[in-house]
């Protein structure tokens, strides 16, 4: 019936807005129907409209300032609490929002003379042509009547076991399957209270959530007569440490149970000036809500009779606890992942870097912080919300005019990792909408959770950075290496030349000692700087992508004894020697591979292992041939080793040791080198599809090992 007349109600009110000729018929309908109506906005749920019997029910209940007319025009949050239970805004809020109705049904509430009433009354929402809900309708009618005489009917009945199940069943139904998925403790409260308060009428009772840091309980909802507002104010946070009943319960997990408050003061277990025992309470139960270890809080009510430990009362109050608990727990764990979601998404909004989170399920991103709406020159609303396919490719222009080619797109190194890779530190370019281009550095990995003993993907997170400047002052200064190469090639050209020339003299013509030897250290050094030069030019041509291997078939043993021999004969305060382990000096070792190259390796090593050993250190050179398994007469790889006795690496030079113009911070700079000599030997064996490493001690010294196939093409 109240639904129909809620039907009926939003078609009247169409009508008045629809057709203003009939507004008075309309509204003479209205104002005799047997319920109360009023209509509310859907935004902030002002009354913008009540019927006669609306406001007469809500004057039994509101001091007199807000009688009849000064309720128009107020929001529901002003006036409501009178009759609703904690949680009204909540209620206005969910109905506007989803556009499901809301019904309560028997809901108990006080006059303002404090006499006990029943209410049924509904909640719908009307929609605008747009099909979005612009106001909400509520309907109101009093049950007073019917319930005290159906309550007067069962407390014949009162004494039936059944009767008592039956009741207990129904609440205990009514709390697990609403607050089962609920996020919002005010609502759970205010349905346990609603539930209790509709089949076992407590006087008092409350709702609290426990602080276990502090070590306080808070209140959530309370329901209490009229003239007891001063219970509530005592109540809003209590200590665990108070002398209040309901704080024993944080010290232990049984409830605390007292069939006749009264009878308890007799035997001073309570004191008479308690509030409850002043308002003639008589049955009291205090349930401590506890999820496991964790005490969530405490459920608490008073009754005005006499209550038995095995009564329906306490019976449900233990029953529903645990799916109070449960609800109260997985609300307070929500909000925790909020609030460090909140806490993290605040670290990350600070970052310079550009950050995207993906999540697994729909491929949509998740979360960007400013800087990515920044480097990308998008809106965040662009951002958020959108599947990660759905960004175009990018187009860049190569340094010859026409020609375009496509980019990798930012956004695929996101779907790479929604596949499960891991991206590390890869360059890419981005096209903005004006035509320029950003150099980004970009990082990109799958988030995982655990769930049940495994790892499962949730999603994926990407970092980039703008690294333009930096790749402008790489390129200017990889033109500089590139300039000063060929600026210093043709002058050490010409001291080598002349150089060579007046030690082609030295038969002709007698020299001193002194100019003997300074025409040594003039070949020497000029040797010395162009290998310099060349080691520049190399790098330079590697960042240009223009180091290229001359590969041809030859001998690699023949190869690395001439190297050992003309180094041996060099040597003046050295020894060095080759080791052939599992091969015999007139082995082949035929393979592919680019010789000049595999020579500048070998020497780097070498000439390495002379500069940090001391006079009269030792040197080896090393060669191991690995067999095929199935042709033990053929070599598939070989492996070399440099070791030296000089002063070693410490443990946490080794990861940098290859890189690019990297230098020990411990090393003595009497050291000459640019540290750029080990990062070409790495380029060059990894070119030959082989791997370089080392094993060193501080004070003892290193081994250089190379290890790389023998292809035959």
């Amino acid at each position: 019936m109240m639904q129909l007349l809620a039907t009926s109600k939003k078609e009247l009110l169409l009508v008045n807005q629809a057709n203003k000729p009939n507004y008075h018929y309309a509204n003479v309908m209205i104002e005799h129907m047997p319920i109360g109506i009023a209509i509310y906005d859907a935004q902030e749920f002002r009354l913008l409209e009540a019927n006669a019997l609306f406001l007469a029910s809500l004057n039994t209940f509101l001091d007199l300032h807000w009688h009849n007319e000064q309720i128009i025009g107020r929001s529901i949050t002003e006036f409501g609490s009178w009759l609703f239970p904690l949680g009204i805004s909540d209620i206005f809020y969910s109905v506007a929002e989803t556009g499901q109705p809301y019904r309560a049904e028997e809901m108990a509430a006080y006059t303002i003379q404090g006499q006990l009433t029943f209410w049924n009354w509904t909640l719908d929402c009307i929609r605008d042509s747009a099909g979005s809900v612009s106001h909400v309708v509520q309907t109101l009618i009093e049950v007073t009547t019917q319930v005290q005489a159906r309550q007067s009917y069962l407390a014949t009945e009162a004494d039936s076991p059944a009767e008592a199940e039956r009741k207990r069943l129904e609440v205990i139904e009514i709390v697990e399957r609403s607050v089962r998925e609920l996020m919002d403790t005010q609502r759970i409260g205010a349905i346990a209270i609603d539930a209790i308060q509709t089949y076992f009428h407590p006087d008092f009772i409350s709702l609290h959530t426990a602080d276990n840091d502090q070590r306080m309980y808070h209140l959530l909802c309370v329901h209490v007569p009229p003239d007891s507002k001063q219970i509530v104010s005592s109540l809003q946070q209590v200590p665990f440490t108070s002398s209040l009943l309901l704080a024993q319960t944080a010290q232990h997990r049984q409830p605390l149970f007292l069939a006749d408050l009264q009878a308890a003061v007799k035997v001073g277990r309570i004191d008479q000036q308690h509030p409850l025992i002043k308002k003639k309470m008589r049955g009291f139960i205090c349930t401590p809500l506890w999820f496991g270890d964790q005490l969530e809080g405490v459920l608490t009510a008073a009754f005005s009779q006499v209550i038995q430990p095995t009564g329906p009362e306490m019976r449900t109050f233990l029953s529903i606890g645990t799916h109070i608990a449960a609800a109260l727990a997985q609300a307070r764990l929500h909000v925790d992942i909020q609030n460090r979601q909140m806490r993290l998404h605040s670290v990350l909004d600070q970052l310079p870097e550009g950050i995207i989170i993906a999540e697994i399920v729909s491929g949509s991103i998740d979360y960007a912080n400013p800087a990515a709406g920044r480097l990308l020159r998008l809106p965040l609303p662009q951002l958020i919300g959108t599947p990660v396919h759905r960004f175009a490719q990018s187009y860049a222009s190569s340094s010859q005019a026409g020609i375009e080619f496509p980019t990798i797109s930012w956004n695929f190194f996101l779907i790479q990792a929604l596949s499960g890779e891991t991206v590390r530190s890869k360059e890419t370019t981005i096209i903005h909408s004006d035509g320029s281009q950003v150099s980004m550095l970009v990082s990109a990995a799958p988030l995982y959770t655990s769930y049940d003993g495994n790892q499962v993907m949730t999603g994926a997170v990407m970092v980039f950075q703008d690294i333009t400047a930096q790749k402008s002052i790489e390129q200017h200064k990889n033109e500089f290496l590139s300039i000063a190469n060929h600026e210093l090639r043709t002058p050490i050209t010409i001291i080598q030349g002349f150089a060579e020339l007046l030690k082609l003299e030295e038969t002709n013509t007698a020299l001193n000692d002194f100019t003997r030897s300074a025409l040594a250290h003039i070949i020497d050094q000029s040797e010395h700087l162009a290998r310099l030069i060349k080691a520049m030019l190399d790098v330079s041509r590697i960042e240009h992508e223009q180091f290229e291997l001359k590969l041809a078939t030859h001998d690699l043993l023949p190869i690395i004894t001439h190297i050992v021999k003309s180094q041996a004969i060099m040597l003046k305060y050295h020894h060095i020697h080759l080791r052939l382990e599992g091969l015999q000096e007139t082995a082949t070792l035929i393979g592919t591979f680019d010789k000049e190259r595999v020579v500048q390796v070998i020497n780097n090593l070498i000439n390495n292992a002379i500069k940090y050993s001391p006079e009269g250190g030792e040197i080896e050179v090393g060669l191991q041939a690995i067999a095929e398994v199935r042709h033990p007469d053929r070599y598939r790889e070989v492996l070399i080793w440099v070791k030296d006795q000089g002063i070693g690496i410490a443990p946490d030079e080794i990861p940098h040791i290859f890189e690019r113009f990297h230098r020990a911070r411990t090393l003595d700079r009497s050291f000459s080198g640019f540290g750029i000599g080990l990062y070409i030997v790495k380029e060059i064996i990894t070119r030959h599809s082989g791997r370089v490493w080392v094993e060193s001690t501080v004070g003892v010294g290193s081994t250089f090992y190379i290890r790389f196939p023998l292809k035959i093409y």
